[in-house]
């Protein structure tokens, strides 16, 4: 059967003695191997970056004459500055993205 294939990173990095120690602190405490400790962390970092609120699509605007954003409000997609609705541009702009999102 064998191990799963698994992506591997050197671990060679440099970081301050204020950063080892903290790290030789955290990880005791939690009762981690520093590496387990590291992996720990970028983990709760994608978690947090995962869970965030969406950024509000940009694209340009007819009537204002600029790149903005835009607002979805009643089941349109509204200029932040202008109030101009360009709910079709916008949803073409999302369904033509979602072609290329991997699953």
């Amino acid at each position: 059967m064998g191990r799963k294939p698994e992506f591997k990173v050197s671990k060679a990095f440099t970081i301050g003695m204020q950063e080892a120690g903290f790290l030789a602190e955290a990880s005791h405490s939690m009762g981690m191997k520093a590496s387990q400790y590291i992996n720990w962390l970028l983990r709760q970092a994608m978690l947090e970056k995962m869970q965030r609120e969406p950024t509000k699509p940009q694209a340009s605007c007819n009537k204002c004459l600029t790149t903005t954003s835009f607002d979805f409000i009643d089941e349109r997609w509204i200029c932040d500055d202008c109030g101009n609705d360009r709910t079709d541009y916008i949803e073409s702009m999302i369904s033509y993205g979602n072609k290329f999102k991997k699953d």
